[in-house]
């Protein structure tokens, strides 16, 4: 009996495998990039309709493997308005800013020399699959374990900037999407530090530079410092 049982697991799971890449292998691949140390590999799709309604913006998407296995598939990467120049006119290149933190460089009209640093910190037990962060470049962060803490430097929007997360833990919960306005003002002579903070209670954040705001939040309080 406990033969049978092992002999379907592996079917079962040689069958989800299969589907997985079956999956990868289908999407219009716009771009395949490998970590440097042939860690990673992340593979990006060409835009796409969000849905059936063409008015309803375009999507791009990503496939993420670990050594060769798929380790997330068909995971939204950024979306765009109809008047958005797209994928490619809104990042000139990209680069791997380490072994698991993918970056896009943005060619906004609005960015500045002045540079930022960005503290993305997991406070849980969880390991985090990814994290996508929009802070003008756009990040995709693999593999960020417990307790554990990441530094970026990030350019400055002009007046007001603004930073979003979405992602996965290791153990497929989601991270729900969540951004947050910071109104500089371009007021600071100096770097600002902006904190994306993942809890036990959920994700957090902030600044310890200036006040954030979202429309449910109208005043979101500096933080006394970004929890490492």
């Amino acid at each position: 009996m406990r033969e049978k049982i092992r002999v379907i697991a592996i079917v079962v799971t040689a069958l989800i495998e299969a589907l997985l890449l079956l999956a990868c292998a289908t999407h219009d691949v716009w771009l395949s990039t490998k970590s440097p140390g042939d860690m990673y590999t992340v593979t990006i799709s060409r835009e796409k309709s969000r849905n059936i309604f063409p008015l309803s913006g375009r999507v791009v998407r990503f496939d993420l493997f670990k050594n060769g296995n798929p380790l997330a598939v068909d995971r939204e990467l950024t979306t765009f308005n109809l008047e958005d120049a797209g994928f490619e006119g809104r990042y000139s290149s990209h680069d791997w800013v380490s072994e698991s933190a993918l970056k896009f460089n943005a060619r906004s009209a609005d960015l500045r020399d002045d540079q930022d640093f960005l503290v993305i910190s997991n406070h849980t037990t969880e390991s985090i699959k990814y994290l996508v962060i929009d802070a003008l470049d756009l990040f995709l962060v693999i593999d960020i374990q417990p307790r554990s803490f990441l530094e970026f430097r990030v350019p400055r929007y002009r007046w007001q900037s603004w930073i979003s997360v979405a992602g996965e833990f290791s153990n497929g919960k989601a991270i729900q999407s969540k951004g947050v306005n910071f109104l500089h003002r371009d007021e600071s002579s100096g770097s600002l530090r902006y904190c994306i903070a993942l809890e036990n209670e959920g994700l957090i954040i902030n600044s310890p530079s200036v006040e954030g705001w979202t429309f449910d939040q109208p005043i979101i309080a500096k933080a006394p410092e970004c929890k490492k």
